[in-house]
This record gives C-alpha cells, sequence and structure tokens, in this order.
C-alpha cells in the first residue's frame, strides 16, 4: 500500500522533508547540492533553537529566497521558482515535525479528509528505497486519477473539469492556522505564537518580505502547506455540497493539487457544485481558471490528458535515424505549443532520445527545434539540453562554436529564462565555449562568487557561514562527459531517500 506523508511519525517526516530532493523539486544538474547545507543547519538548530523573534526579522529584507524565473511562452509569460533560504526552510521543517505539532496536523489532515466522495490524491508520498519522489507521485496520480477516472465512468455521465489560477500565489498565509486551528480559533488567538499554525505563517511571511498573499513554490514542504490549504476548501465545499442537498453518492470529486474534477450524473448539480466551489475558494482568496473549467459527456475521454490522447496518433518508431529525426521532433513542437509544458512531451523526447543514435554533421534544423520545444515546455529543457548535446558531439570544433552562438543568441532574447540558462551551462560546461551568465546559480558553477540568499537577518554569524558553503561539487563536474547522460536526467532513477 502506497503511504503518504500523513502515515508516518514526526522523526521520520523530519528526515523526509529535510532530504535535498524534498528541498528542491526543480530539476537542477547533479553538480548543485544543498545537501550540506541543509544537515548542517538542522544539526545547529537542533541545539540552539531559533526564536520566532530572530526568524522574524527576514521580513524586512527583499530576496530573502533565491528565485528562479522559468519562461512559458518565449515572450512574457513565466512561472516564479523559489529556493527557500536554507535557514527558514530548515527552522520551519523542525517547527512543524515536533511530536506534538506534528500529531495535531495530522490529525487534522485526516479530519478535512473525511468526506469519501471527495479524494484528494497529491499528498506528497513517503517514498521507498525503490525510485524517487516524482516517479512515484506521477504513478500515484496516474493510478488514483486518471485510472479513478475512467472507473467512475461506469457509475457518472458528466465530469466537470477545473482548476486554480495560480494557486501557490493566491494562497493566503492566515489561511493555514484557519485549516490547522479552524478560523475562530485563529482569529481568537492570533496572537499566540505558541499555535504551530501561526508559526508557519510568521516563518512563510519571513520568506516573503512580510507578504501574506502566497507561498513559494519548488519544494515538496511548500506543496504540503498547500495541500493544508485546498483541504480545508475541501472540507467547507463539502459541508456546502451537502447544505444543497446533494447527496454523497450523488458526486464524486478528485482533486489533484489545484486540479478537480468533479463526477455527476446530472448536468444541473455538477453545476451547483461548480458554483459552490467557486464560492469557496473565494473566501480563501482564490478563484478558478475559466480558461481551463469545461464539462465533458465522455467522461473517459474527458479524464485522459488531452495530449496524451493526441500523442497517440503519432506512435514513436522502432528505431530513429536523422531523416526520421526532425519528424518526430516537429511532432513534439506541434503537441508543447498545443499542450504547453505538459509532461507527455517530456516523456516523448526522452523516448526518442534513447532511440536516436545517428550521425548528423550539422544538425541546426533539429538543434532550432529542441530550443523551441524548452521555450514552451520548460519542464523538458534537461531532456532537451541533454538531446543537443547528444546531437553536437560529433560536429566539428568551428561549426560547433557557430552552433553554441545561435543558442545563446536565442535564449538570451527570452525573458525570465533562468532554468534554460542553468541547463545550457550544463551542456556548454565541458566544452571549451565560454559564455557571461547572468543566473546566481551559473556563476557559481563557473567558480565566481554570487550570493545566492539574502543574510543580513541572520542572528549569528555561524549561520551566515553554513548557509554561505559551497553548493557546488567540483568533483562531479570534473567526471561529467561533454554528453549529458541518461542517468543525470532520468525520472525513475537512484532515489533521493529511504
Amino acid at each position: 500500500m502506497t503511504k503518504t506523508i500523513i502515515d508516518v511519525d514526526h522523526e521520520k517526516a523530519r528526515k523526509f522533508f529535510l532530504d535535498k530532493g524534498s528541498y528542491l523539486t526543480v530539476d537542477l544538474p547533479q553538480y548543485f547540492d544543498f545537501s550540506t547545507i541543509i544537515e548542517d543547519l538542522s544539526d545547529h538548530i537542533r541545539e540552539n533553537e531559533l526564536t520566532l523573534e530572530q526568524i522574524c526579522k527576514a521580513k524586512a529584507f527583499e530576496e530573502v529566497n533565491h528565485i528562479l524565473f522559468s519562461n512559458k511562452d518565449g515572450k512574457y509569460a513565466w512561472r516564479k521558482l523559489q529556493i527557500i533560504h536554507p535557514v527558514l526552510y530548515v527552522a520551519l521543517v523542525h517547527k512543524i515535525t515536533e511530536k506534538e505539532n506534528w500529531e495535531l496536523i495530522v490529525k487534522r489532515i485526516r479530519d478535512l479528509h473525511a468526506n469519501p466522495s471527495i479524494k484528494c490524491a497529491s499528498l506528497p508520498i513517503f517514498v521507498s528505497a525503490l525510485d524517487t519522489q516524482k516517479a512515484r507521485q506521477i504513478t500515484y496520480w496516474l493510478h488514483n486519477v486518471e485510472e479513478e477516472s475512467i472507473k467512475l465512468a461506469l457509475d457518472f455521465e458528466y465530469l466537470f473539469h477545473t482548476d486554480i489560477t495560480d494557486c501557490y500565489g493566491a494562497i493566503y498565509t492566515h489561511s493555514i492556522p484557519w485549516a490547522i486551528h479552524t478560523k475562530e480559533t485563529a482569529k481568537e488567538k492570533r496572537r499566540d505564537e505558541s499555535l504551530i499554525g501561526n508559526i508557519i505563517d510568521q516563518i512563510l511571511q519571513s520568506m516573503s518580505y512580510g507578504q501574506t498573499n502566497g507561498i513559494p513554490q519548488g519544494s515538496i514542504l511548500m506543496d504540503f502547506l498547500a495541500e493544508f490549504v485546498l483541504a480545508y476548501g475541501d472540507q467547507k465545499l463539502s459541508q456546502k455540497i451537502s447544505d444543497l442537498g446533494i447527496r454523497e453518492e450523488d458526486y464524486r470529486i478528485i482533486r489533484y493539487r489545484d486540479d478537480y474534477r468533479i463526477f455527476v450524473r446530472e448536468p444541473q448539480k455538477g453545476e451547483e457544485i461548480m458554483k459552490a466551489l467557486s464560492e469557496i475558494l473565494a473566501s480563501i482568496g482564490m478563484k478558478l481558471n475559466p480558461s481551463k473549467t469545461q464539462v465533458r459527456s465522455d467522461v473517459i475521454t474527458g479524464a485522459i490528458k488531452p495530449e496524451k490522447l493526441y500523442y497517440l496518433q503519432f506512435p514513436i518508431p522502432h528505431k530513429v535515424k536523422s531523416r526520421e529525426l526532425k519528424r518526430e521532433l516537429l511532432i513534439a513542437l506541434q503537441v508543447s505549443e498545443k499542450f504547453p509544458n505538459t509532461g507527455a512531451t517530456t516523456k516523448r523526447l526522452t523516448k526518442l532520445l534513447e532511440l536516436y543514435d545517428d550521425e548528423n554533421k550539422y544538425p541546426i534544423d533539429e538543434i532550432s527545434i529542441l530550443i523551441s520545444i524548452a521555450v514552451d515546455s520548460p519542464m523538458s529543457i534537461p531532456v532537451v539540453t541533454a538531446f543537443i548535446s547528444k546531437l553536437i558531439k560529433l560536429v566539428d570544433k568551428d561549426k560547433k562554436k557557430e552552433l553554441y552562438d545561435k543558442i545563446m543568441r536565442k535564449i538570451k532574447l527570452l525573458p525570465n529564462s533562468s532554468l534554460l540558462e542553468i541547463w545550457i551551462q550544463r551542456m556548454l560546461i565541458k566544452s571549451e565555449y565560454e559564455n557571461n551568465y547572468e543566473e546566481k546559480l551559473c556563476l557559481l558553477a563557473a567558480g565566481k562568487d554570487s550570493d545566492l540568499f539574502n543574510n543580513e537577518w541572520l542572528p549569528t554569524g555561524d549561520l551566515k557561514g553554513k548557509v554561505e558553503q559551497n553548493i557546488v561539487d567540483r568533483d562531479i563536474i570534473d567526471s561529467l562527459d561533454e554528453v549529458i547522460s541518461k542517468e543525470e536526467i532520468e525520472l525513475f532513477k537512484t532515489p533521493h531517500y529511504s
């Protein structure tokens, strides 16, 4: 049976959240390693607990966290990802996983999920020693969302599908103590610093210059806190549906993070539930995304991601040579433009990369297509750069430099492209090509000085020293090949936690 994070005790939960894969879910080259910083800070905070007053000094400073921007459309749309200041992250993990606090949190989440007709399928998975958190989460999604949705087609005739606009950016930090302690108790005791909900609220504000709107995106801990707020919304929705006179057997809701699938037998009930959901979300500062909202009478087709259905029209050949590669990449580009930033595109590119074993003396067309795919689908950036590194390996030195120049010119035209720059650097890091990088992580990898975090607020120089440890493993860089290996980008790979 799959364990979620609420199925383990406080000690295992602490170990889980302090793992480097939980601290940062953003895909970075493997030579970036925050594990030593996290471990050293955890040891320090265990022996020298930071007070909430010390932590809250960070509220007065901007850019406490390191922000990574990921371009979403090649123009001005972007996603804001954050590497949380390690001191704030570790302090928050320690507070949440104190025995009494953890037991309260687990009990409360179970209470919020009491209605069997509303199923949450996105609590963080407590991974085994066999695979990664991301891999298990995808497998869990397939079983509990897609497969379960298909089964529900036997019981229900209509599927309403919607999601929340900018979910993480819209979360009101005060709603976390509401979710943990109830809104009435949280408001009555809003200055009580012994309440774990208030502690979480204050530390989140410390990460964001004192702001109460939005939480950082890019760690499993933040995914977990977002689940708390969304589960709180589930409970309120359950009560509102009951007040409408709709019985539990007349509907099913599967929620995966901010994605809602509502199954009903009568479209009128679906409309009533959608209206109720919109009102509930508004009460906690969120709203539905009208462009992602639809109703389907073909439940099975509606249950499967559209890009997955689209790709079924284009089976991948058993072998991919140079003459077929351009066609296959154009198919991937077409889908990435039609369905931006989807896992299906990344999965298809990974399979093509495995199958491709040919020589191309000047693969400019293929590289141009791959860069365009990376712009539309940032989650494909690691596999795109791996693909380019493989294509470019056999190109002669002068032509290789010409291709590098074209690639760098292209990405420098894109605003908010930190992630792409990081992975382009990985592609070039073993070459003789020199480039002026702007992203701070790239500067560190290039051996230059750069402060990732604002440390002015830290109470001791000892803490500052721990945060400023080198996060770039030079031994790993030295061991790398010019071609990015499958292991560097593989999803189902050696575990980060057991």
